[in-house]
């Protein structure tokens, strides 16, 4: 609501850094309902900016990765988890989305970059969501990831 003074109410408002240049190297982190800490589950980029987020909503099985991003993303809210994004700009971001791919990897952090691709054309959408599923599962029900 916007007072007599020009002023608004922003509570109830999530705020999010407008990014300085489109191509950002970016983490998608989930926090189970009983933990403290976000845990990475995947890692991207783009140099379309924020804008690369919608296509994980719509999830089309016609794109792969939009699909498995935006289903595990779903899945993981759908267990009670939190999910954040947090990104950064990069001026080399695939070798930066690389190295950091890379680095968790080396400390044994499940990541959806490393769930089998599938071709949309010959592959069923059913058998493909049922992995995704499994793995957000995992993440979210797995004793170590507190």
């Amino acid at each position: 609501m916007i007072s007599t003074s020009g002023r608004f109410d922003f509570s109830g408002y999530t705020e999010l850094p407008f990014p300085d240049q489109p191509e950002i190297v970016y983490v998608l982190c989930y926090r189970r309902p009983d933990a403290e800490n976000f845990i990475p589950f995947y890692v991207g980029e783009t140099g379309r900016s924020l804008g690369r987020f919608g296509d994980y909503q719509s999830a089309q099985f016609t794109a792969p990765t939009d699909f498995k991003v935006g289903k595990a993303v779903s899945t993981l809210r759908g267990l009670g988890c939190s999910i954040v994004i947090r990104y950064r700009p990069s001026t080399t971001r695939k070798a930066d989305e690389r190295d950091l791919i890379q680095q968790l990897r080396a400390a044994k952090v499940p990541l959806l970059n490393d769930l089998q691709g599938y071709n949309y054309t010959t592959d069923a959408e059913d058998e493909e969501l049922k992995k995704v599923i499994e793995f957000a599962t995992m993440l979210a029900t797995a004793p170590d990831n507190k």
